[in-house]
């Protein structure tokens, strides 16, 4: 696919998706949800953030200087202020991870991503607000004028993809999860434990459901 895309990971050898002739053994009805039961589930390792599981990330897009600078004037106005996590180093890896994941994207979208920034760079300009660009800012006057560009019709759309892009970067984190007691282990961890006595035929207790379910969802 191509040396930008991400290869497949090795998948371990405890991987096993069922004994040998289950599937042929499945018919329909209850017999059929009895088998899919029977079948054994993946090895999904641990819980951690980044896990080292084989998998090869795509490389960052490379921006020309001008829209670079631009990108890393948003990045500091978009993201929360102190005494939120911020610093030099976090804000390059923001930068580096909404560039690679442009990667991942539909070239359209990733493009039109890049275009919002030079728009939203040049809308102190285009707003009649002065002659200097959004780069030339301090960080709160920079936030405040996006806060007001964010306001009118073409430009909610603009700052919307751009907070997008940023702060889906920025919340991932792990300064920011650390700082704001984000801690998703546990409950992941219980849910996987769930699934895999639901795998053998137990149901959830009561207080397992994540409720309430439309009786469309529940039948």
């Amino acid at each position: 696919m191509g040396g930008h895309w991400a290869a497949l990971p090795n998948l371990p050898k405890s991987l096993k998706w069922g004994r040998k002739g289950d599937h042929a053994k499945a018919s329909s009805g209850e017999d059929s949800m009895a088998a899919d039961r029977s079948l054994w589930m993946p090895s999904l390792g641990t819980l951690e953030r980044h896990p080292k599981d084989g998998w090869r990330f795509a490389d960052p897009v490379a921006l020309p200087k001008t829209t670079q600078v631009a990108f890393r004037a948003l990045i500091k106005a978009i993201c929360p202020p102190p005494p939120a996590p911020g610093n030099a180093a976090m804000f390059a890896k923001i930068e580096e991870d909404v560039l690679r994941a442009l990667r991942y994207m539909h070239p359209l979208f990733a493009a039109s991503l890049l275009i919002a920034v030079h728009a939203l760079d040049l809308s102190p300009l285009w707003n009649l607000k002065g002659l200097r660009r959004l780069r030339a800012l301090d960080r709160d006057e920079a936030e405040d004028f996006l806060n007001e560009v964010a306001k009118r019709a073409l430009g909610r759309q603009l700052v919307f993809a751009a907070r997008m892009a940023i702060l889906s970067q920025y919340f991932d984190s792990d300064e920011v999860q650390k700082a704001i007691g984000y801690e998703p282990t546990e409950f992941m961890q219980s849910r996987l434990n769930l699934r895999t006595r639901m795998m053998a035929g137990s149901e959830p207790a009561p207080k397992e459901h994540i409720g309430p379910y439309s009786e469309e969802a529940a039948s």
